[in-house]
């Protein structure tokens, strides 16, 4: 690995406006890809990028930028988990969506939209309109 990327901070002590921008806007197009190749009439492009979006651990990686401190991102990173496929989440994703709720639920008058948001996304990752689950959320957190 290069030197710059051994000294890379972590995403929790991401405080640049400017890389939140960067970040935004890459969000907004990852979001363009899951929810057109979800669509009625999916765009076959969009479905390709997904699948090798999914095939490169995107949706861990996606996961990940919810450490960066800045409410729009993680509004946008929701936004985008609501249109995965639930088959493609990791155990880690799913307990790393349990342990946001955990955390909104402490502060419910402040995060009630993001709660109510997180808990829809899991009842889609214990079942989505078409009958198939999550194998991660029963395999590790059926309790």
């Amino acid at each position: 690995q290069t030197r710059a990327l051994q000294q890379q901070p972590p995403f929790s002590k991401l405080f640049n406006p400017l890389v939140h921008d960067c970040v935004e806007a890459a969000m907004g197009l990852v979001h363009l890809f899951y929810s057109a190749a979800k669509d009625a009439r999916p765009d076959r492009d969009c479905q390709d990028v997904v699948k090798t979006m999914d095939g490169a651990n995107g949706p861990t990686l996606i996961m990940k930028l919810l450490d960066i401190p800045n409410d729009s991102i993680k509004r946008l990173v929701i936004r985008c988990v609501k249109e995965m496929d639930p088959l493609e989440m990791s155990a880690q994703d799913v307990g790393q969506l349990l342990h946001i709720i955990e955390v909104a639920a402490q502060d419910v008058n402040d995060n009630a939209s993001s709660l109510s948001s997180l808990v829809l996304l899991l009842q889609s990752l214990a079942c989505d309109a078409t009958g198939r689950s999550s194998g991660a959320l029963y395999m590790d957190f059926a309790e």
